[in-house]
């Protein structure tokens, strides 16, 4: 019987995750209810991680063009990380972004699935993570702070399944 106890404390404390801090700043919760597709919401925040958002994720991936926030919200939701960058980023770095996040993968220990890559107008930072409720700003393309990002903020949701 205490046997069965501790096996069943072991399983509930191993499913809670890591006690140690998600690397970034913690947003505020600003709710999850849809709207429908193309539809516009004001958010609080420049870079919302939470909030209305449209009925219809965006597609995985890397996109040439700032896609709606109404849209990547959703993929936040669904667990993944929305990396960014300013439009008058250096071709060089938007290369090492692109050569990271997408395939052929530059790095063979990292293959990140839930991700977008895209360009952001209005944002300070020239590099900004972004998952649910949670940023991080670069100043550089930074490899390691990336991947760290993306490890221990992937999947942290309301909906971590969703595709």
């Amino acid at each position: 019987m205490v046997l069965g106890g501790f096996v069943a404390l072991y399983v509930f404390t191993s499913s809670q995750g890591s006690t140690e801090p998600r690397p970034g700043t913690a947003q505020s919760d600003e709710g999850r209810e849809h709207v429908s597709t193309g539809k516009i919401v004001s958010y609080k925040n420049t870079v919302p991680t939470s909030g209305t958002h449209s009925v219809q994720p965006a597609a995985w991936g890397v996109s040439p063009t700032e896609l709606p926030d109404e849209a990547i919200v959703h993929n936040m939701e669904h667990g993944g990380v929305v990396v960014s960058y300013r439009p008058d980023a250096d071709k060089a770095t938007v290369e090492k972004l692109t050569a990271l996040l997408s395939k052929p993968f530059s790095n063979k220990n990292f293959l990140p699935t839930k991700v977008i890559l895209m360009p952001r107008s209005g944002q300070e930072s020239p590099i900004l993570l972004a998952s649910w409720r949670r940023t991080q700003e670069l100043d550089k393309y930074d490899e390691q702070q990336i991947i760290t990002y993306y490890t221990n903020n992937i999947g942290k949701s309301p909906e971590p399944r969703a595709s």
